[in-house]
């Protein structure tokens, strides 16, 4: 027995004709496409925005004095670095500064206690060891963000130090508020969906 309602529509498709169900085809394909290209225009944004603050971080980094890898000249050259992290860095978003070695041991943080602590490397320290500028949006179930973990997600852009070779010394990991990304983030994705749904709406019409 067939559905009325599944015989009025078939009934309806055979009537509009070959150009009405290309019509209709065309809209529903460029619905789909819209829609994609939403999510993709967020995700693009996100991307961005965390790429242009890694690129800042990077730049006051590189003006940071070089932190000895000899862990005797580190003890006598910690003053020094902290000092000029609480001129340079902190502040303003940036709200935890980290020097890591590959091995995941943390030689200095503007948190005393996470010294000489030592954690499995995320993936974007992972990337900035093998020589790239890594970021990203912190795992708040990371043991390396504990003393964090009450303030919720942060943005970590971690830097590789090189020396005169080339060779990578450590990273500098800087712990950034993510309140501003996802403000900039909400306002990217609300204009985008309006826009999208007004032209939908446009299209819809004819």
């Amino acid at each position: 027995m067939k559905l009325p309602a599944l015989s009025s529509i078939r009934r309806d498709w055979r009537e509009i004709g070959g150009l009405g169900r290309l019509a209709i085809t065309g809209l529903a394909a460029g619905v789909l496409l819209t829609i994609v290209l939403g999510f993709g225009i967020t995700s693009a944004a996100e991307s961005h925005l965390l790429e242009a603050r890694a690129t800042q971080v990077h730049n006051v980094v590189e003006r940071l004095p070089v932190l000895p890898v000899d862990r005797s000249a580190q003890a006598q050259a910690l003053t020094a670095y902290d000092a000029a992290v609480k001129n340079r860095v902190l502040g303003g978003d940036n709200e935890r500064v980290k020097v890591w070695l590959a091995d995941g041991t943390i030689v200095y943080s503007d948190a005393r206690e996470l010294i000489g602590a030592r954690f499995e490397l995320s993936p974007p320290a992972l990337e900035a060891f093998a020589g790239s500028t890594g970021s990203g949006i912190s795992d708040l179930q990371d043991p390396a963000h504990e003393l964090n973990r009450a303030a919720g997600e942060l943005i970590e852009i971690y830097v590789p130090v090189t020396d005169g070779s080339g060779a990578i010394l450590y990273v500098v990991e800087v712990e950034q508020d993510v309140s501003a990304l996802d403000s900039a983030l909400s306002r990217i994705a609300r204009n985008v969906w309006v826009s999208i749904a007004s032209g939908l709406a446009f299209l819809g019409l004819f």
